[in-house]
């Protein structure tokens, strides 16, 4: 691709449209798993459920992601939605626990329950705080911590 030969939004749309279209070849090549070991294992009814919604979610987002492409004032759009989205972030990182304790894992390590409750707690708070300083500060501190748990932190605890 020639260097500035796409717009910022062009860009973005690129980039959303990538993650989106890995996150659906991810879920078909579960699929097709699944179907080329169909003598060795057995397709879950509740798995399969969870697999539709989740491509329909993905399918969603993109098309709800281009609508929006029109739109001349990202920030007026983030604010539209802020509350929301802030919402469901706080409800992911509770149902990131809800999942760990059905696996009795919840204090394994020590650190897990405090970490994954503060992602909830910044997302309740940006909720609540309409600072246009805050959010890119909030947004910067959730992509290093998750970086950082992700990349770093799991590595130690692993050994």
């Amino acid at each position: 691709m020639l260097r500035g030969s796409l717009s910022h939004t062009s860009q973005r749309h690129f980039l959303v449209s990538l993650i989106l279209g890995l996150g659906i070849a991810h879920l078909l090549l579960g699929i097709g798993r699944l179907i080329h070991r169909r003598d060795h294992a057995r397709a879950d009814a509740v798995q399969m459920l969870w697999t539709r919604a989740v491509f329909w979610t993905l399918i969603l987002s993109w098309w709800v992601f281009f609508q929006e492409r029109s739109v001349a004032d990202y920030a007026e759009l983030f604010e539209r939605n802020r509350g929301w989205f802030l919402c469901l972030f706080a409800l992911t990182s509770i149902a990131d626990i809800m999942i760990t304790v059905l696996r009795v894992e919840l204090l394994d390590p020590p650190i897990y329950l405090p970490f994954a409750l503060h992602f909830s707690a910044l997302g309740l708070t940006g909720v609540f705080v309409k600072s246009r300083r805050f959010h890119p500060i909030l947004a910067s501190y959730v992509l290093g911590a998750e970086l950082t748990w992700s990349l770093v932190v799991r590595r130690f605890l692993e050994t």
